[in-house]
Order: C-alpha cells, then structure tokens, then sequence
C-alpha cells in the first residue's frame, strides 16, 4: 500500500518551525503578525504576509495531527481533533457544533467544501457595515486566486447520493439556486 503525502511534516523536513505549547514555550516571540487560529483562512492570510515580507506566527489552542497521524478511530478522533471532544454547544444547549480544535481548525475534520461569499452577503456587508470595497466585482480576483491557489474545482466525480439529490430537486422546486460543491 503506498504511503500518502503528509505536507506538514513535509514543510517541517523544510524548515518550518513548530512549537509544542505542551512542552514549554519561549518567554517572548518575535514577529510582525499573529494569527490566533489556524482554521480556512489562517494558512493562505500567513502565505500572502510571508510573501510581503512579514514575519507571522500562527497560534492554535490545539494539537498539530497530520495524515500521518490519523487511523480512523474515532474515539480518539473526537478526543483530539475537536472542541469539547465533540460535544461543544450553542449556549441554549439546543445545537452541537462539531469546531475543530487543531492545527487546520475545522477544516481538518470536515472535507474541504469551498464556496464564494455569496453576492448577497456582501450586499448586505456593505450596507450593514458600510464595506464598499468588499463587493463581488471587487472581491471576484481575490476569491479566484485563493481557488486557484486551493486547486478548487467542482466535485461531480460521482452522481450525488439520494440525499443530496433530494435536496437538489426540492431547491430547484422552491426556486433557491443548488450547484455541485468546489472543492480540493
């Protein structure tokens, strides 16, 4: 059986430094920028600063597990990967959130889904909050660099499963848009 990439430990053999909170930290780190979470957007906004020149580190509550790492257990899955161990809530107690709680944040333990802000957000954005300059023409070369950057493309290597094609089918009948899922 072939071995899968692993591209931490890939960056680590190149030079990427990582620190272990669990086994002590520096008194003092110096850089131009933190980012505090490592979830979707933390990796591509620390590309774009390194790129410009800056110094950044990156700060998770959680552990760094790579593919390397995983044996589809999912005992010890919930117990590492995810906050509360799985069982985190909305203050009502009425939802659980599956959040991740490790290097790569959510994007670790949900498959990698990717879609525009929709046009209508940033409508509402900009009325709301008065950002002008995050419409979709002006947003539209950022989302296609961070696409291209991902490998983003629609998922249609197979039929959707009836589930989804209910879903699909009752979307198309209420008159709400329903396309195949970008994604890496």
């Amino acid at each position: 059986m072939s071995k899968l990439p692993d591209p931490f430990r890939e960056g680590l053999a190149r030079g990427w430094k990582a620190t272990n909170g669990e086994q002590g930290l520096p008194e003092q780190v110096q850089c131009d920028v933190v980012i505090v979470g490592t979830g979707a957007g933390a990796g591509i906004t620390a590309e774009l600063l390194t790129k410009a020149g800056l110094d950044v580190v990156l700060v998770e509550e959680g552990p760094l597990r790579t593919s390397s790492d995983f044996n589809q257990k999912e005992s010890e899955a919930y117990a590492n990967l995810y906050q509360d161990g799985g069982g985190r809530k909305t203050m009502d107690g009425a939802l659980t959130l599956l959040q991740g709680r490790c290097v790569g944040g959510t994007t670790v333990i949900n498959w990698t889904s990717s879609f525009r802000t929709p046009a209508s957000t940033l409508k509402y954005w900009e009325d709301n909050f008065g950002l002008k300059d995050f419409n979709e023409a002006s947003m539209a070369p950022w989302f296609a660099q961070a696409e291209k950057r991902l490998n983003m493309h629609k998922w249609e290597e197979a039929p959707p499963n009836p589930n989804n094609e209910l879903l699909r089918t009752g979307a198309k009948k209420l008159g709400i848009s329903a396309d195949v899922i970008p994604r890496t």
